[in-house]
């Protein structure tokens, strides 16, 4: 008994259909793969390192560097930095072991940066105030002053960047020193 062509008909374009589709699939997996390779190794070249650092000083006057960056994908995307230091001259220093970022994919898209999640491992964060001897009373007044403001600017910056920001701190320590005195040191 043959069959008539048009009973062949659909079972032939059912498998062309399958085919595209797999076909299209797996094309859009390898461009994915291929950018995810390519960007981590962009995103590390020193020409971007010194772009990030730039901007960095330019919006908020900390100063950064870094070890290694490289990027996450799973489960969300991150940007992942080891060694991190985080500098405000003679006011802030910051060295964390690793320091994990988290944008928000839709505004990424559309080439708008918002973070969504900051993760801090090990941070070491120094705080120095400055000498409040009675000498030096008016000047460090004023380099307090100067301190906080610094300090506000750039929590302002970051919250205009990341208005609901996670900050999530592991197995930190903070200190606060006034010239050679230690004030305050929290572990933990």
């Amino acid at each position: 008994m043959k069959k008539l062509p048009e009973q062949m008909e659909p079972a032939k374009t059912k498998r062309s259909y399958r085919f595209w589709l797999l076909g299209s699939v797996s094309v859009l997996l390898l461009l994915l793969l291929t950018f995810f390779f390519f960007a981590g190794r962009i995103i590390s070249s020193p020409k971007v390192k010194q772009k990030i650092q730039q901007t960095l000083f330019e919006q908020t006057g900390f100063e950064a560097d870094w070890h290694t960056i490289g990027l996450s994908n799973f489960p969300r995307p991150a940007i992942i930095m080891h060694k991190v230091t985080l500098k405000l001259p003679d006011r802030f220093q910051s060295n964390v072991e690793e320091l994990r970022i988290t944008p928000e994919i839709m505004p990424l898209l559309t080439g708008d940066i918002r973070l969504t999640r900051i993760v801090l491992n090990k941070p070491v964060i120094d705080l120095e105030l400055p000498e409040s001897n009675t000498d030096k009373a008016s000047a460090g007044t004023k380099s307090q002053v100067k301190l906080e403001e610094d300090l506000n600017t750039s929590i302002m910056q970051l919250g205009q960047v990341a208005p609901d920001l996670d900050l999530i701190i592991r197995d930190g320590r903070l200190s606060t020193t006034r010239g050679q005195k230690k004030l305050v040191k929290v572990e933990g």
